[in-house]
């Protein structure tokens, strides 16, 4: 490679000549460049700009190249000594090789994510990543591997070695698992990883129907072997754990339906739990299809657990659509009087939300119309409370020839409501506005108290207030 760019620039070795050079270095840089970046397009226009300043290198040197090649030098004016090429000459030969090299190899970003896992866990003890379970990465690998590069190829864990219950910030590390791969980073590097107790706890079995039978068929009440299941996971997941579910798909059978279904837990709004375990994994399901009876219009009623944060309450809890209409048998439907939701846990709520959440079925129905989830806005307020406190008197629009020396009583007691955080600081806040202007003279006169004369902060409420009633003695200045 020396020896050919040093030939090359023999003929290059002049003004116009170490220009082209210049310019053929710029090239290879962008050339370089395009090579680590998600654009292909690009790398493609960098090459091909290179391939035509080659192809021009003879037209634009014909005269040098036409000397280069008749073994004469006299049609060259240099303009580096022979040592100075040839140092040149290794120094471009050295970079061009490392070009080379990198031109087949292509960084980028994994166009699909690496699902995390924890290692090194205790006994007994189960992780839990809470919504982040994977990362994105880049790497640099040969072109010819990237199309063949999946997330099988890596493996991402967090090390959880000798770390007890809790919660700890933990480091990413991916490594690949093919050869002349590496992983130049990892986003986000560090996950928050909460370290939880392994738990079990036996609860029912529900069947879940989807899809619809044919005939005009609906599936009556099924048969679940074993009819509960014994769940085992982290703490913060299996307290609040009611059922299993077990979802048996309908295609328009006409028969009986007998099926061996996997089991998964779910959340109010019908998404599946990840990090649960069932013993037995599987259930052996029969649902008997009846003939549909006629359609029954049912009420929703919302089913909701846990309490909210401390200071705050439910005010009301809004379901849309309110019923639903519902077919089954004719036994199942004069028994059936309302569907409930699945539980969603309100606890720790400190704001309005809107949820959506699966519809809970009696046995022996399916929604006539396929609905099988309702939209929950709930609204919650902060918790009120009272509070007893002194107003202050503010005196307007009296003369500046007077001044209030007396008050009988002097003071007032005033009962407030409002939420705790308002009515804590409350003292202090609330004035009583006495209006003046009416008086002339000095003398004691009596004013009624009314409430448009009290002023209070915001979030805070007048209940009641005594005496109704004050006496006032003005006095000449």
């Amino acid at each position: 490679m020396a020896v050919l760019v040093w030939f090359v620039l023999r003929c290059i070795n002049n003004e116009k000549g170490l220009r082209f050079l210049a310019l053929f270095v710029g090239l290879l840089l962008l050339l370089t460049a395009s090579a680590y970046l998600p654009l292909s397009g690009t790398h493609l226009v960098t090459q091909i700009l290179i391939i035509m300043a080659v192809v021009a290198l003879p037209v634009l040197f014909h005269q040098e190249w036409i000397g280069l090649l008749k073994g004469s030098r006299q049609a060259i004016t240099p303009l580096l000594n022979t040592p100075t090429t040839i140092l040149w000459a290794i120094l471009i030969a050295i970079f061009a090789t490392i070009i080379s090299i990198g031109i087949t190899v292509k960084t980028g970003r994994l166009p699909v994510s690496i699902p995390v896992t924890a290692v090194n866990l205790g006994t007994g003890l189960t992780a839990n990543l809470g919504s982040q379970t994977s990362v994105d990465i880049i790497v640099s690998a040969n072109r010819d591997q990237w199309q063949s590069l999946t997330d099988k190829a890596f493996s991402a864990t967090v090390d959880l070695n000798g770390q007890g219950e809790g919660t700890y910030n933990t480091t990413v590390n991916v490594t690949a698992k093919i050869k002349d791969v590496t992983v130049r980073s990892v986003q986000p590097g560090q996950l928050v990883v909460t370290v939880e107790p392994i738990i079990k706890k036996t609860v029912p079995i529900v069947a879940k129907f989807a899809g619809t039978a044919g005939n005009d068929l609906v599936p009556d009440v099924p048969t679940l072997v074993p009819d509960k299941v014994e769940v085992s996971g982290a703490k913060s997941i299996i307290s609040t754990l009611t059922e299993a579910t077990a979802e048996v798909k309908l295609n328009g059978e006409t028969a009986t339906v007998i099926q061996k279904v996997t089991l998964q837990a779910e959340d109010a709004s019908g998404s599946v739990i990840a990090g649960v375990t069932f013993d037995p994994a599987e259930v052996d399901v029969s649902v008997p299809l009846v003939k549909a009876g006629k359609l029954k219009t049912l009420g929703v009623r919302p089913i909701i657990t846990g309490t909210p944060k401390a200071g705050y309450w439910i005010d009301t809890i809004q379901v849309t659509p309110a019923a639903v209409a519902v077919t089954g048998s004719m036994d199942a439907l004069n028994a059936a009087t309302e569907v409930t939701t699945a539980s969603f846990d309100v606890s720790n709520l400190s704001d309005n939300a809107q949820t959506q959440v699966n519809l809970v079925f009696p046995s022996g129905l399916t929604s006539a119309d396929n609905t099988s989830k309702v939209t929950l806005n709930i609204s919650v307020k902060p918790s009120t409370t009272t509070k007893t406190t002194t107003p202050q008197f503010v005196y307007a629009n009296l003369s500046t020839a007077l001044t209030v020396t007396n008050l009988s009583p002097t003071g007032l007691s005033a009962l407030v409501t409002g939420s705790a955080a308002a009515l804590a600081s409350v003292d202090g806040q609330v004035k009583v506005a006495l209006d003046l202007s009416a008086y002339k003279s000095a003398g004691t006169y009596a004013i009624t108290i009314t409430n448009s004369m009290f002023t209070l902060p915001s979030g805070v409420s007048l209940v009641s207030f005594l005496p109704s009633a004050i006496s006032v003695t003005i006095e000449n200045k």
